[in-house]
């Protein structure tokens, strides 16, 4: 995999610097993904843990919990559950982290369908779009009929047309990749980065074009009282 969004992290030391220092010794940069990738052991082959030093005085065996306080300062909320968006199991990079909610939609490798992990967003004015439906709208084809643009691929779309028109446009592109295990993995530059974007004026409260008197006469035709 060749990640053109993948870029270094290192643990602050300002929060947890012991705990900065023994993470970093025991992981290494992936420059291909952008992972940070735990060397030591994994519990079932699937969960980086760590020794009982640390463990007790974090009160944590999980390695990517460690990584969440060091990288925040403090402990995940009890009621979260700390998901990989990268798909990566070795993976410890803050970056590739989120904190999911049991009640939120995750698909697992072992399911019959494919796991869908997606790393960093798009803010499009008051829009957070993650990296998953920007590769979907920006690999949407050309227009069928050039006059009316991309107005019939967004019949049924959620997001308004001015914003999937700024996705499409923006430099940045979102990038798929099918990893090994199956998953498929959609990359953005592991943040939120704002793209421009030029929003439709607001909608005018009275026809272009009337007058005040045109309203007064209006107002007055259907017996309704006029504003002071």
């Amino acid at each position: 995999m060749n990640n053109p969004h993948a870029r270094p992290y290192s643990f602050p030391t300002n929060k947890h610097p012991e705990l900065a220092a023994y993470l970093s010794d025991r992981s290494k940069y992936d420059p291909d993904t952008g992972c940070l990738e735990w060397q030591l052991a994994m519990a079932d082959g699937r969960t980086p843990t760590t020794s009982a030093n640390i463990s007790k005085k974090y009160r944590t065996k999980q390695v990517v919990r460690l990584a969440w306080i060091a990288h925040t300062g403090k402990q995940p909320s009890k009621d979260k559950q700390l998901r990989r968006s990268c798909g990566n199991p070795r993976c410890i990079n803050p970056e590739h982290i989120v904190a999911a909610s049991p009640s939120d939609a995750w698909v697992y490798p072992d399911s019959p369908f494919p796991a869908i992990t997606s790393v960093g967003h798009f803010k499009v004015g008051k829009h957070l779009v993650p990296a998953k439906v920007v590769h979907s709208r920006q690999t949407w084809p050309p227009p069928i009929d050039p006059a009316k643009g991309i107005s019939d691929q967004h019949k049924h779309d959620l997001l308004p047309l001015w914003v999937v028109t700024a996705i499409r446009r923006a430099k940045v592109r979102a990038v798929e990749t099918k990893l090994a295990c199956g998953t498929l993995r959609y990359d953005l530059p592991p943040c939120v980065t704002e793209i421009e974007h030029t929003e439709p004026p607001a909608p005018e409260w009275k026809p272009t074009g009337w007058s005040d008197d045109d309203w007064a006469e209006a107002v007055e035709n259907a017996a309704l009282p006029i504003a002071a």
